[in-house]
């Protein structure tokens, strides 16, 4: 009792016993519930006032990392730190379970 495993995809699982002929099974194991953000595509080429040229997108994934691909209402929203402007669409919501924003810059 108690095996688990945590990455959300079909999976065979191998029973063997000494000599005895193996037997398998296949297991699809299921996205769990969204628990959390993760940036999986950095902002890149910011350059004051224009639009960063590689906008940063946020995945929606449960507690194992898995994206949760079945979300496309969580509401993501960006702030900046620092003394100057985050500029463009400062909130997006989430299809197939990522969250890619668009006309990001940033201007001091």
């Amino acid at each position: 009792s108690g095996l688990s495993y945590t990455k959300a995809e079909t999976v065979t699982l191998t029973f063997t016993s000494g000599s005895l002929t193996q037997a398998t099974q296949s297991l699809t194991v299921a996205v769990g519930a969204a628990s959390k953000l993760a940036v999986t595509t950095l902002a890149a080429g910011a350059a004051a006032g224009n639009a960063f040229t590689t906008q940063p997108a946020v995945s929606v994934q449960d507690s194992s990392g898995n994206t949760v691909t079945s979300d496309s209402t969580t509401v993501v929203s960006v702030a900046a730190s620092g003394t100057g402007t985050l500029g463009g669409t400062s909130t997006t919501t989430a299809s197939s379970g990522v969250a890619t924003f668009s006309g990001l810059s940033y201007t001091k």
